[in-house]
């Protein structure tokens, strides 16, 4: 973590971390350190919503924006949106489309792309229901 501090404190490139961190404890020790200049957790690494809001509130009292970090599916997207939504810190949220056929398959609607944005969903939940059809096939029993 020094050398990270390090490097944050002596180049002029904003350093971006988090993906691999899974605690707000360890977030905070990369807080305290200055090791960071944005942070990007990830909600399936942290343990879901509300760890990753708990990260999100503790960058904020560093001044540091959050951007997650978002490459584990369309559910995940979602869940992310959510914690976005609501947070004072929030950035950009790392999305990727198109690189797997099944994709848009999973959801009952598609991620409600819009311009480049996500529109915030309306709908209860996570705003997106499961597609079970499609997933079933994929169940390890």
């Amino acid at each position: 973590m020094k050398t990270l501090a390090y490097l944050t404190s002596t180049i002029n490139t904003p350093i971006c971390v988090g993906e691999h961190l899974f605690t707000r404890f360890e977030f905070r020790e990369l807080f305290e350190q200055t090791a960071a200049d944005i942070v990007m957790p990830d909600i399936c690494y942290t343990g879901g919503i509300l760890e990753m809001k708990k990260i999100a509130a503790l960058a904020d009292t560093y001044h540091i924006p959050f951007c997650p970090h978002n490459y584990l599916g369309p559910i995940a997207t979602m869940a992310s949106i959510q914690v976005c939504a609501c947070v004072p810190n929030f950035s950009i949220l790392e999305f990727q489309g198109g690189e797997v056929s099944w994709r848009d398959r999973v959801l009952s609607d598609p991620i409600p792309l819009n311009k480049g944005y996500i529109d915030l969903p309306a709908k209860p939940g996570l705003g997106v229901k499961l597609n079970k059809d499609e997933l079933e096939p994929y169940l390890v029993t």
